[in-house]
């Protein structure tokens, strides 16, 4: 049981209908994992008719019955508190933040002057001194450009401003300021964060980001990276232990599908070692740390990965910076010389032919619009470049514990003992699972049997931890056994079996048996045969062996050379660096196992799904975040490809637009002040084509209720 530590309740119950409860609460106060945690609680409540969460609006819509109404406080109280989190809040998102809030500021008090001004009208002297006093800023911006030696736009724009206050033009001077103080804006939200930008390794974006729990409650939170062989931490059910560690108390139920996609539970007592990556289903306790990030093996091939690949973000943006660096100078000096010869109007037109700028502006506001387009869609760009880079791939590797996410697992359900009605097995099977999700475990063999009619009542379930067998009694008093058919497991270590076939056993006699074979989803079906029309050629890694590895990717219609069987962490490396040399073609990667780790650093696109699987939160830390459905990612590909051909249109616009305004303005044939309309009309046409070439690419279709993929049933002699 989780108990709410808080007296105030972190949520408000603002609609109560009957069979509908909608709760509200701050959005800033829940992250990822507190997300995470709360669709796990709810999805696994067997009385919930249905859910549904709006992360951005901080709403939550239940359906309950009225006579399971009265415990739904209860499980709000459980859903909306995880007990502690793993996950630190990103305290470079906050300084990012309240850099953006001063500039809003500053950019707020330029509009309010002009607004004052246009109801009643200031003195001359006073316009221009709180002009002067507002261009301070960029005073100081374009002295720190004079002392590094360069001429880039901040000079352009002290220039300008400060021949707008000599030609006695204030007014002006506030509206460029407001209109610069938005397109920074603009331009600072499509920045990489340093949690994504390539200064900084996924590994030490990792170890920032995960802290441990001391069992002191006075202590505070430790990083990973600070953390000492010997350190004692608390973890619980829902929670990964991030390096080698021993049990000192408590019981813990854990799997190992964070690792290499083993599904199989396992308890661990005290004194018993745990794996890093080792995910805890059931359970809560203490943990000591037996090595630390540096010595822990698991990661030591991610610590190798010195280099980060990188697809070269638009050629076109290389060049313009080289012609910017000799052109900037020039202008400047073009209207210094106007100046001096009394042409001081004319002295505007060198300082406004900015379409470098202007044209990188263009891009920003591409990339703005496709980035507000995809998070109403659950897309998440962590570093905005990556819309540039995804087009270029021309290979996507994906682990295949990411093809199935939506668990669809064709069921065959063997019967041995005559008499046993049909299906009957099945229910058994979903009985169990039904329980384990009752007492806060996870769905650990498939989705699709909670759709399961009249599953078997379940009065308890005993896992033994050395065979991994379940000894279940059913409300009825019968007693099974369920355990893996080891005779047909692979010997080699190396090769785990995601899904073993299960025999049933009642009564010491085998009854039946159930195989379960894991197989893409619909979505990865359909993906695969967009890709291909696209020209990308998409892996399949998996430390499964080759033979059964393709039988299981079967329906994706894969040739061989892109099906790897038996690829362990260094293998999946030497994958992405051997495909990366082909021409230097670029490669995307999709996985969360932390085999995939260092394969994920290496590529030149790293994908991320939301999963509940996903108890790394390796996705929060990737390029690019995507909902389970991999229609997305064609979508992207072609997005990203639209908006490359978008923004090198948009510069021929802008640049012809502006050098045509320039000379005009030069010879005399328009007054100069015009030339700032017709800088800003054609960077509203661009916007507009942005718009088009982010809307003109279709969205994949909606996420299926999971069914189930297939159920055969045979009766089978002794």
């Amino acid at each position: 049981m989780v108990s709410i530590t808080s007296d105030v309740q972190p949520w408000t119950v603002v609609s109560d209908l009957p069979g509908r409860v909608r709760v509200r609460w701050n959005p800033s106060l829940f992250n990822v994992e507190t997300l995470r945690h709360t669709r796990l609680v709810l999805g696994g409540c067997p009385w919930l008719l249905g859910f549904r969460i709006n992360p951005l609006a901080g709403s939550l819509c239940i359906h309950v019955s009225s006579d399971h109404r009265p415990k739904l406080e209860e499980l709000l109280a459980l859903a909306l508190d995880p007990g502690g989190t793993q996950l630190e809040p990103d305290c470079e998102a906050l300084v990012r933040s309240k850099r953006a809030s001063r500039v809003l500021l500053h950019g707020g008090v330029c509009t309010g002057i002009l607004l004052f001004d246009l109801l009643i009208p200031l003195p001359l002297t006073l316009l221009v001194g709180l002009s002067s006093v507002m261009i301070w800023p960029r005073v100081l911006a374009g002295l720190r450009s004079l002392f590094k030696g360069e001429t880039d736009y901040d000079l352009m724009e002290l220039g300008l401003s400060g021949l707008m206050l000599i030609q006695g033009l204030p007014e002006e001077v506030l509206v460029d300021l407001s209109i610069h103080d938005g397109t920074g804006l603009m331009q600072q939200s499509m920045l990489p964060s340093d949690e994504t930008g390539s200064p900084k390794r996924l590994l030490q974006r990792l170890e920032e980001r995960i802290h441990l729990t001391s069992p002191d409650p006075d202590q505070q939170p430790i990083c990973l990276s600070d953390a000492k062989r010997g350190q004692k931490y608390r973890i619980h059910a829902e929670q990964m232990c991030p390096l080698r560690s021993r049990v000192e108390c408590g019981d813990l139920l854990v799997i190992d599908k964070r690792i290499n996609g083993d599904w199989q539970p396992r308890w661990l007592k005290q004194g018993d070692g745990v794996k890093a990556g080792a995910l805890v289903i059931k359970g809560q306790g203490v943990l000591s740390l037996q090595t630390e990030l540096d010595n822990d093996p698991t990661y030591a091939l991610l610590q190798e990965q010195q280099t980060h690949s990188c697809l070269e973000d638009n050629v076109l943006a290389g060049d313009l910076a080289t012609i910017g660096r000799w052109m900037n100078p020039f202008l400047l000096l073009s209207s210094g010389a106007l100046i001096a010869t009394g042409a001081g109007h004319a002295a505007f037109a060198p300082l406004q032919f900015t379409p470098l700028h202007n044209w990188e502006q263009s891009v920003s506001g591409a990339r703005l619009t496709a980035v507000a387009d995809l998070k109403l869609h659950n897309v998440t760009l962590h570093n905005p470049n990556t819309l540039s880079s995804f087009g270029k791939i021309k290979h996507l590797v994906v682990t295949f514990s990411s093809l199935n996410h939506h668990r669809g697992i064709n069921l065959e359900e063997h019967r041995i003992e005559d008499g046993l009605a049909e299906g009957s097995l099945v229910r058994l099977l979903a009985g169990i699972q039904s329980w384990l999700v009752e007492e806060g475990g996870p769905s650990i063999w498939a989705d699709q049997l909670r759709e399961i009619d009249k599953p078997t009542a379940i009065d308890s379930v005993t896992i033994e931890s050395a065979t991994r067998r379940f000894n279940v009694v059913t409300a009825d008093g019968q007693r099974y056994l369920v355990e893996p058919d080891v005779t047909e497991s692979p010997s080699s270590s190396d090769a785990i079996e995601i899904l073993h076939p299960l025999t049933i056993r009642r009564d010491g006699n085998a009854i039946g048996r159930i195989t379960m074979t894991m197989c893409p989803d619909d979505h990865w079906i359909q993906a695969s045969s967009l890709l291909k029309r696209q020209g990308i050629k998409l892996h399949v890694v998996s430390t499964l062996p080759s033979k059964q590895l393709k039988a299981s990717v079967h329906s994706l219609g894969l040739p061989d050379g892109q099906i790897h069987g038996g690829c362990d962490g260094a293998k999946r490396v030497a994958l992405v660096r051997r495909l990366q040399g082909q021409s230097q073609t670029g490669v995307a990667y999709l996985g969360y196992l932390i085999q995939d780790l260092a394969a994920l650093e290496l590529a030149d696109v790293s994908i991320g799904m939301r999963v509940e699987d996903d108890s790394l939160f390796i996705s929060e830390l990737c390029d690019l975040t995507i909902p389970t459905n991999a229609g997305w990612i064609p979508r992207l590909i072609e997005l990203s490809r639209r908006l490359q051909s978008t923004e090198n249109s948009n510069f021929g616009l802008i640049t012809t637009t502006q050098l045509i305004s320039t000379l005009a303005t030069v010879v005399g044939w328009i007054p100069p002040l015009q030339t700032i309309l017709l800088a800003d009309l054609p960077m509203l046409i661009a916007e507009l084509h942005n718009i088009l070439s982010v809307e003109r690419v279709g969205y994949p279709a909606g996420d299926a209720r999971p069914q189930l993929a297939a159920f055969t049933s045979r009766h089978e002699d002794r």
